[in-house]
């Protein structure tokens, strides 16, 4: 099995734990690698229902005002979602009404702060750096999801667009019949909706290609893919094009042959 996640918060080198395959435009050096996930058993997968579905979740702090045009778009991507995979695979996976959450935590601490429960404060560095990410990010995605508690659940896949995550882009499997989660930011939710955040991390933050063609809409696809348990294809052993090699291709590439046969084997998509 694989296990997976994306290293670089700017979603710019697709540096991904199982295989490195393409190099990508240089990123900003304001926006830290990421961080991994809790690795306390409280995060470990629990049991679900038995039915697998995508969650999709809009995920704004607690002290920051919310966007109706980020909920409104973030729908009708999810649908173009479901369907550009029933294309390009030929079958698609199901997935439940969007959620909108707020986390216990303020923004400053879930930007900034690496661990809320011990007693160091944020760094005066990233305080004071708006496009600076030093917080654990999956960590408070998984507690705003989960009502404070660290547990992703099995069966299922988090798709979570986080508001103020700027371009930070992650996705996990847990292995073959569990899930995993795909987390996206700003850098997603300002194209497709065409808001900026006053308060987030702005695509004017950026280098402007995170935000341009298909790259926006891309993420979404690609980091969902590796929660599917899809890792970056080798280019030795798998030439050709995939949106699991580059994202921004998107919505003309698809996947690679052993790729689709994959999905239309994985549970998720039966």
């Amino acid at each position: 099995t694989w296990k997976c996640q994306d290293t670089v918060k700017q979603r710019t080198a697709m540096d991904f734990t199982c295989k490195k395959s393409k190099p990508s435009p240089t990123p900003s050096p304001s926006i830290k690698p990421s961080v991994a996930p809790s690795s306390s058993p409280s995060s470990s997968p629990s049991p679900a229902s038995g039915i697998f579905v995508v969650k999709p979740y809009l995920v704004y702090p607690s002290d920051k005002p919310m966007y109706p045009e980020y909920e409104s778009s973030v729908k009708n991507y999810l649908t173009e979602l479901q369907n550009w995979y029933k294309e390009k695979v030929g079958e698609t996976f199901v997935v439940e009404p969007l959620k909108v959450v707020r986390s216990q935590y303020d923004y400053l601490t879930m930007r900034c702060d690496p661990n809320p429960n011990d007693a160091l404060p944020p760094s005066d560095a990233c305080k004071q750096n708006q496009n600076q990410i030093d917080g654990n990010w999956p960590m408070y995605m998984n507690k705003a999801i989960h009502n404070g508690q660290e547990s992703w659940e099995i069966q299922n896949v988090a798709l979570v667009f986080s508001a103020g995550g700027g371009g930070y882009a992650g996705g996990v499997f847990f292995g073959t019949n569990l899930g995993g989660w795909a987390i996206v930011g700003d850098w997603v939710l300002e194209p497709i909706s065409g808001v900026a955040s006053s308060w987030g991390i702005p695509c004017a933050l950026s280098n402007g290609w995170q935000c341009s063609g298909g790259v926006p809409k891309g993420t979404p696809a690609h980091e969902l893919g590796h929660a599917f348990g899809l890792p970056h294809p080798d280019e030795t052993l798998y030439p050709g094009q995939s949106i699991m090699r580059w994202h921004g291709d998107y919505p003309t590439v698809g996947f690679l042959p052993h790729e689709v046969e994959y999905l239309k084997n994985s549970p998720f998509f039966n």
